[in-house]
């Protein structure tokens, strides 16, 4: 498996779990096995990025709260099973709180691709002025 980065930024989602986007940080325990990752949020909670266990083992879920760690269950998940929530090409769905819609804009792209620290320094203000669209940021000519 592939070094799990220090920091994962998830992107796009507009709407209902918007506030679950933003950058999360690797935790120093792991969850099922595979990295796990927090985001501290407005108020105090702590949003998690963690890989599946259960039914749909190996996909990546998105969770407003702690519990939905040992439940393997989330508001965001990945499309398919991956080793890493970067791995090129991940698709997400999110809950309506009915049924799952596919979020074509949704991304975490893979920033250890970016060459240097400012680099990525550039990401995280882009995020805090509002831009949550970053596309493919890992293509871009620096």
């Amino acid at each position: 498996m592939a070094r799990a980065p220090a920091k994962v930024t998830l992107a796009g989602r507009e709407g209902r779990w918007d506030d679950l986007m933003g950058p999360y940080e690797l935790s120093a325990e792991p969850a099922h096995g595979y990295p796990l990752y927090s985001k501290r949020a407005a108020g105090g909670a702590t949003h998690w990025l963690y890989r599946s266990s259960g039914t749909g083992r190996g996909n990546w879920l998105v969770g407003p709260d702690e519990s939905c760690i040992a439940e393997n269950d989330g508001c965001i998940v990945s499309t398919r099973a991956a080793a890493l929530p970067t791995e090129a090409g991940l698709a997400w769905l999110y809950d309506d709180g009915a049924d799952w819609h596919d979020d074509p804009k949704m991304s975490a792209p893979r920033l250890e691709a970016l060459k240097t620290k400012d680099q990525a320094d550039l990401l995280e203000i882009v995020w805090k002025i509002g831009i949550r669209q970053p596309q493919e940021l890992a293509d871009i000519e620096w």
